[in-house]
C-alpha cells in the first residue's frame, strides 16, 4: 500500500524536506491568522461594549482586511504546496470560516427571508426550548 501523500512541513524523509521559502509563508500566513483573530477580537469586543454596528466600526474594517491578507498568505502556501490544506493549522483556519459563512448564509436568509427559512429557524427554536406547540 502507497502511504498517504502528507503537507510538505510535515515530511520526514531528509531527501523531501520543505523548502525555506514554503516555511517563511507558513510562519508569515500563520501571524496573518493570529493578528486577524486578535483584531477581530478586539473589533467584537468594541461592538459589545459600545453598541455600534459592525458598519460603524473602523475596527471591524480592520479586521475584515487583515483576514483577507491572512487569507492571501494561505493561497500563498496552498500555490506552494498543494497539499498544505491537509495541515491542522489550515484546516483549523478554514474550518473556522467555513462555520463562519454559513452562520452569514443563514442570517442573510433570515433577513431576507428566503425560501420561508424565518419559519424553519422558528420551528428550530420550539424545538429547542422542548415546545413544539404554536
Amino acid at each position: 500500500r502507497d502511504p498517504l501523500p502528507v503537507p510538505m512541513e510535515l515530511v520526514s524523509d531528509l531527501n523531501d524536506q520543505p523548502t525555506s521559502q514554503l516555511m517563511s509563508t507558513i510562519k508569515e500566513a500563520v501571524t496573518k491568522i493570529s493578528v486577524a483573530d486578535d483584531l477581530a477580537q478586539t473589533a467584537f469586543d468594541d461592538l459589545r461594549s459600545s453598541g455600534r454596528s459592525t458598519k460603524d466600526s473602523d475596527l471591524c474594517t480592520t479586521a475584515c482586511q487583515a483576514y483577507k491578507e491572512a487569507f492571501a498568505a494561505c493561497a500563498q502556501v496552498i500555490s506552494i504546496d498543494k497539499l498544505a490544506f491537509q495541515s491542522d493549522w489550515l484546516k483549523a483556519f478554514f474550518r473556522r470560516n467555513y462555520d463562519a459563512l454559513m452562520v452569514k448564509s443563514i442570517y442573510d436568509n433570515i433577513v431576507d427571508d428566503v425560501d420561508q427559512v424565518r419559519v424553519w429557524m422558528e420551528a428550530l427554536r420550539r424545538g429547542s426550548m422542548g415546545n413544539t406547540q404554536t
